[in-house]
């Protein structure tokens, strides 16, 4: 990715203490939330301020009935992914796996 510092930009504590913006953008319906220094905080309560949003990612609840996957994302001059290229392989190699596992449409 070329950047130095990929494996603490997700810490919590780390985002919390340098106002880092973080964003998750949903793979699926493309929706997308800025998470706020609050809700970062309240994430950091729940889980701890040691917890890496490097290489994580939940299922959407950004738009009712998505059963997509959110990445997230960090702002260093624009929005840049909080995930390793392998990663993003790896997931991608799941969705395709997953698609061809349901039965096909009837129209």
């Amino acid at each position: 990715m070329g950047y130095a510092f990929i494996d603490t930009v997700g810490i919590l504590g780390n985002i919390l203490s340098t106002g880092r913006e973080i964003q998750v953008e949903c793979a699926e319906c493309k929706g997308l939330h800025r998470f706020t220094a609050a809700e970062i905080a309240g994430l950091a309560e729940k889980v701890g301020r040691e917890f890496n949003l490097l290489n994580r990612r939940c299922r959407c609840r950004l738009t009712p009935g998505c059963t997509g996957w959110n990445r997230f994302f960090f702002r260093s001059g624009v929005y840049r992914p909080l995930f390793t290229p392998e990663q993003s392989g790896r997931w991608s190699d799941e969705a395709r796996a997953a698609r061809m596992s349901l039965p096909p449409t009837t129209l």
